[in-house]
């Protein structure tokens, strides 16, 4: 029904810094987004993201390109249960890859992963912040810390990385999007390793 892809890459950060983050504008994405204020994993954040980037030196990049066989679920199925089996597929390989990118960052001391996408420990899925001690909480106590702070990570796109551009340069594969009445010929999860 579908096949992977594995691509990975590394750079430097201060090349990485140069020419791939623009918090600023990345912010403003995020800000657009469902999950902005909602989730810990997303913007606004009480730390300076620039800073963030600087305590490490190399980042590890690793995509997942997920090609699916649109003949067979489409012959097979409505429109809507199309989708599902979709979301279900992308759902369970962004799990499998956190849990990878979250064991090779316990090989490397001073590491931190950095998240496929928002955080969807809370939730039912990267869309889902309802359960978020972000938002769920009483109001005034909403915000005092993440239930876990452990394994919540970042993703490279909220603290202003330019995903896309990292797919292209590094990676070498363009990111494509579901357009109005047709999907694309395949879906790539982005996630990272930042190495001290």
């Amino acid at each position: 029904m579908y096949r992977i892809e594995n691509l990975q890459a590394e750079i430097d950060i201060e090349q990485y810094i140069e020419e791939y983050i623009n918090i600023e504008e990345f912010l403003e994405c995020c800000r657009k987004c469902v999950n902005y204020e909602k989730k810990w994993s997303c913007p606004p954040f009480d730390f300076d993201v620039l800073e963030y980037w600087k305590k490490f030196k190399k980042l590890f990049i690793w995509g997942e390109k997920i090609s699916f066989d649109w003949e067979a679920i489409e012959g097979k199925n409505q429109r809507e249960e199309s989708q599902k089996i979709i979301n279900e597929v992308l759902g369970k390989e962004k799990q499998q890859l956190s849990e990878k990118i979250f064991e090779l960052e316990k090989s490397y001391e001073g590491s931190i992963s950095l998240s496929a996408g928002s955080c969807g420990l809370c939730g039912n899925g990267m869309m889902d912040n309802q359960n978020c001690t972000r938002v769920s909480g009483c109001e005034g106590t909403a915000k005092e810390k993440c239930v876990h702070f452990d394994k919540m990570r970042y993703s490279i796109e909220a603290l202003g990385g330019n995903v896309g551009k990292t797919c292209a340069k590094l990676l070498g594969i363009d990111l494509e999007w579901i357009e109005e009445n047709k999907l694309p010929t395949y879906f790539v999860l982005v996630c990272g390793l930042l190495k001290p």
